[in-house]
C-alpha cells in the first residue's frame, strides 16, 4: 500500500490504538512522519502499555512498531531497539547460576519484561533535543543534564501500571554505574536492577558496534575489548562475563 504525504498525515491524525496494530500502514508512517506527530505517538504508546497482557503477542508488535517510529524520526537510528533486546536475551542465557539464584522469578514472564524494558529503555531520549542528539562537537554541561531526564523520563510512562513495575526500574536505573557513580541515584552493585545492568552493558555494545557523529563504529571484539575495561567501575563483571560469552551468537547489523 502506498500513500502519499497527504493521505499518510491524514491517516495518523486519525490512528488510534486498534488502528496502529495493522502494521502494513508503518512503513508509510516512518517514511512520512515529522517530530510534530511525535505526541500522537507518545499517546498511543502510554495507551497501549496500559493494555498490557504478558500473553499477548499483539501487544508487543504494537509496541515494538511505536517504538521503531518515534526512534527514526527522533534520532535516524532505527533498529536499535530490536538489537538491544536481541543482546539482553542473549547475555541473560548467559548469565552464571549464582546470579538467576537472586531472582524472585526467571521464568518466561520475567523474559518477556526483560525484552519489553529493553525496547523501551530509552524511550526517554524522546524528549531530548535532536540538535543535542547529533551534536559532533563536546556537549555541553547542560546539554548533559538534559540527556541525563531520560531514565526518569522514560521510567514516568509506567506511573499508572503495576504490573510493569519492573519494567519502569529497569528503565530508570539503566545509567547507573556498577561502582555506584551513575545517575540518576547512584546506586552500586546488587542494589541495581539486574535488568539495568544488562541494560547498560548492551547500550555501551551497540554505541560502540555502530557509528556515531563524533566516531566511526568499532568491530564486536573490539566493543568488548573497550567495555571489558570498564568492568567492576561503570559495569557489573558478571555481565561482562556474558557478553564475551555471547560474543560468538552476535551477528552485527
Amino acid at each position: 500500500m502506498n500513500l502519499n504525504i497527504e493521505e499518510t498525515n491524514k491517516l495518523i491524525s486519525q490512528l488510534s490504538v486498534n488502528e496502529i496494530k495493522s502494521l502494513f500502514i508503518f512503513k508509510s508512517i516512518m517514511k512520512h512522519s515529522t517530530q510534530r506527530y511525535m505526541d500522537k505517538l507518545k499517546k498511543i504508546l502510554s495507551e497501549s502499555l496500559s493494555l498490557y497482557n504478558d500473553s499477548d503477542d499483539c501487544f508487543m508488535e504494537t509496541v515494538i512498531s511505536i517504538i521503531d517510529i518515534m526512534d527514526s524520526i527522533n534520532s535516524g537510528s532505527q533498529g536499535r531497539p530490536e538489537r538491544i533486546s536481541r543482546y539482553a536475551l542473549l547475555l541473560l542465557d548467559n548469565i552464571r547460576n549464582d546470579i538467576l539464584e537472586r531472582i524472585t522469578v526467571i521464568n518466561v514472564n520475567y523474559r518477556k519484561l526483560l525484552k519489553l524494558t529493553a525496547f523501551l529503555y530509552d524511550i526517554g531520549m524522546i524528549y531530548v533535543p535532536k540538535d543535542i542528539l547529533l551534536k559532533k562537537e563536546l556537549l555541553s554541561e547542560n546539554d548533559w543534564n538534559i540527556i541525563k531526564e531520560h531514565p526518569s523520563v522514560g521510567a514516568s510512562f509506567f506511573d499508572h501500571i503495576e504490573e510493569l513495575e519492573e519494567v519502569a526500574l529497569g528503565i530508570k536505573f539503566h545509567h547507573e554505574r556498577f561502582d555506584g557513580y551513575g545517575y540518576p541515584d547512584r546506586l552500586a552493585n546488587d542494589n541495581i536492577p539486574l535488568s539495568s545492568r544488562i541494560l547498560a552493558v548492551c547500550d555501551a555494545f551497540d554505541t560502540l558496534t555502530n557509528d556515531r557523529p563524533y566516531r566511526n563504529k568499532l568491530s564486536k571484539y573490539q566493543a568488548f575489548e573497550e567495555i571489558e575495561s570498564c568492568s567492576g567501575t561503570q559495569f557489573d563483571p558478571k555481565i561482562v562475563k556474558a557478553l564475551e560469552n555471547s560474543l560468538g551468537k552476535i551477528e552485527l547489523n
